[in-house]
């Protein structure tokens, strides 16, 4: 290819690549959570709330503001 030369790219082949950005975007993301021990730690927290039956129903709070 020439310098100055651009690459056309059918459509299908630009769905894979916007795909394959997208999931790496969603497992950089994933890595940089799990890599954060606080935000780990919350999570864990949330997780044993949720099996304490320590949570309400999003409607339910929502009645209790007004």
């Amino acid at each position: 290819m020439n310098e100055g030369q651009g690459l056309v790219f059918d459509k299908d082949a630009v769905k894979v690549l916007i795909n394959t950005r997208d999931l790496l975007e969603e497992m950089i993301e994933t890595i940089d959570i799990l890599a954060d021990e606080e935000m780990m730690r919350k999570i864990d927290i949330a997780e044993k709330d949720v099996k304490d039956g320590k949570v309400r129903d999003f409607d339910d709070f929502l009645e209790e503001l007004k």
